[in-house]
């Protein structure tokens, strides 16, 4: 019932009350005794069979939309989840998200504000990933409103939230009608699987490890010369990731850090 499209609901309860109607029309008016009966029954299965349908639809979809996971998804959950630490678990969601082809700010940037955890870059917009509450067993609508005051603030043009367990119905609610996009239980743990797998891919590390990814060094943009990784000292990136000219002081060419592993994954 929650995967019927409500098109396809209100189709069915049409064509119920139509099927009923050239079925028991003429049954119903037969002249003779009973004949009041025989209407009442008419009129009860002409529109109550249609309204009990759309109801059961209506109540699969609310059921589907607030359940906790079911048995088989947490245990899947579980499995993936087992002995992750935070930084096992941002790693892959960076990788995730790479594959969607989103550049990955380097999360120095992010942390500043302790507000969300993750920046992303596409198309010259600026999104916002929240993680906090990955291992949470059910999210509310007030993670999501704090989350869109810090869109407005940053300009961003979408947010995503994840957590391995759902969201309440007021928070599916608030971000269909908000750029905020939600990821739970079996499509977290399927974007962890694509991601732990295209790590292994690029790292070479033995099966059943997380793995790590990191990207050829690009060229400066200011003289060509081959780039490495440091990390900002001070300022107000203090702490994050950079690519810097290898002839600094020379040269003071810098990129932002975005490791890449090329690999592509179906699901948006």
């Amino acid at each position: 019932m929650a995967v019927i499209p409500w098109w396809v609901a209100v189709a069915v309860m049409a064509l119920l009350a139509l099927g009923v109607t050239l079925a028991l029309r003429e049954w119903a008016s037969m002249p003779g005794p009973g004949g009041a009966a025989r209407q009442l029954v008419f009129e009860l299965l002409r529109w109550g069979l249609p309204a009990l349908w759309g109801l059961c639809v209506f109540w699969g979809k609310r059921s589907g939309n607030s359940a906790p996971l079911g048995v088989d998804a947490q245990q899947d959950m579980a499995a993936v989840l087992k002995g992750m630490t935070w930084a096992q678990f941002e790693k892959l969601v960076s990788e995730a998200f790479r594959q969607r082809r989103f550049a990955v700010v380097a999360n120095g940037e992010a942390a500043a504000a302790d507000d969300v955890d993750m920046v992303l870059r596409k198309g010259g917009e600026t999104h916002l990933v929240l993680c906090k509450h990955w291992r949470a067993e059910r999210v509310g609508v007030q993670v999501l409103r704090d989350l869109q005051l810090t869109m407005q603030t940053r300009a961003a043009a979408s947010a995503y939230v994840l957590t391995s367990g759902h969201f309440s119905d007021d928070a599916r609610a608030f971000a269909k009608a908000s750029a905020i996009h939600l990821v739970e239980g079996p499509r977290l743990s399927r974007w962890l699987k694509l991601a732990q797998r295209s790590l292994k891919s690029v790292s070479g590390s033995a099966a059943g490890s997380v793995g790590s990814v990191e990207s050829a060094a690009p060229a400066c943009p200011k003289c060509q010369a081959p780039m490495i990784k440091r990390q900002a000292r001070r300022g107000v990136h203090a702490g994050s990731t950079f690519w810097s000219c290898t002839r600094y002081p020379q040269c003071h060419g810098a990129r932002p850090f975005v490791a890449f592993s090329g690999a592509m994954s179906p699901d948006p």
